[in-house]
């Protein structure tokens, strides 16, 4: 299982992204490893209804079940909630801090 992180930029230290569609970094990490794969936010020049399924599609290739952003656009996250995806919201400060308070707070048996 890994995590999703809309990010600022492309490793742990960068800051959680305040949108899903405008920041630059969409972070796809292993909690237990922390092993962590960049790739440009692939839904920021996206538009209209077809976002969400783009991105879920895109989480789903890689093996993700769990997002985590600040603010998240009501058009992806109910195709994520549609998907079971769960959708960490309200989440701030650095990726790395994030992916921490996720495994101990949702994952304690990867500890």
């Amino acid at each position: 299982m890994k995590i999703a992180v809309m990010a600022t930029g492309p490793t742990l230290q960068a800051s959680i992204a305040k949108w899903m569609q405008q920041e630059g970094y969409l972070l796809i990490i292993d909690p237990e490893t922390s092993d962590c794969q960049a790739m440009l936010n692939p839904v920021t020049a996206a538009r209209g209804p077809a976002v969400g399924k783009l991105f879920t599609q895109i989480l789903l290739q890689n093996n993700v079940w769990t997002v985590i952003v600040e603010n998240g656009e009501f058009n992806i996250l109910k195709e994520l909630a549609n998907a079971n995806i769960q959708i960490l919201v309200g989440l701030t400060g650095s990726v790395k801090n994030a992916v921490e308070q996720f495994k101990y707070s949702y994952c304690p048996l990867a500890v």
